[in-house]
């Protein structure tokens, strides 16, 4: 169901876009003259992603009071009503809502809660949580351990090879030493 209204909402944005680039083509050629701009166009920016939200998200509170809010100040632009009268009206609706969600939100959520809590009894053995929880009784689970390599892990010998690492110190420190001596002979000049 997700990837359904992942390809819709693709969909409608690809066409937006697209219809978008047909009209400013055709206005820059002298073809058309539609302008896109209108007085509140910019409230656009807060309505269709609300409405967007609306339709895809769960949480449906944040969209709606949005929506609201963007369509209020696109009414105000247009001179449906006023500033002074939307400013008065948009907190206490806010408000209104967010009381509303509240008292129905455990009303509104009862079948995923339960689809959660059928968790703790699946056999699947594949659990994940990104920003929530869960408590599962894992007590009496079998752990498999997996190694991807198909070697034995290699420890270091016991009795390393002492000479060979003095002669890479020794040729190091040489080369340090070297590069210091040009490097204060050439601050010198």
């Amino acid at each position: 169901m997700g990837d359904i209204m992942k390809g819709y909402k693709n969909i409608i944005w690809g066409l937006l876009f697209i219809i978008v680039g047909i009209i400013v083509f055709t206005n820059s050629f002298g073809i058309t003259n539609i302008t896109i701009f209108f007085d509140g166009w910019w409230t656009l920016f807060i309505i269709i992603p609300c409405f967007i939200g609306l339709i895809k998200d769960d949480d449906k509170t944040g969209n709606l009071i949005g929506l609201l809010i963007g369509i209020v100040l696109l009414l105000c632009c247009q001179n449906v009503l006023s500033f002074a009268l939307a400013g008065k009206l948009i907190i206490p609706v806010a408000l209104v809502l967010i009381g509303l969600s509240f008292i129905f939100k455990n009303t509104l959520n009862s079948a995923l809660r339960k689809e959660i809590s059928k968790l703790s009894k699946n056999t699947d053995k594949s659990y994940c949580a990104t920003f929530g929880g869960q408590n599962l009784n894992l007590a009496n689970e079998d752990f498999e351990i997996s190694n991807n390599s198909e070697e034995e892990p290699k420890l270091p010998d016991e009795e390393l090879d002492d000479d060979l690492y003095e002669d890479e110190f020794d040729d190091l420190e040489e080369e340090m030493e070297d590069n210091f001596e040009e490097d204060m002979e050439g601050d010198e000049e």
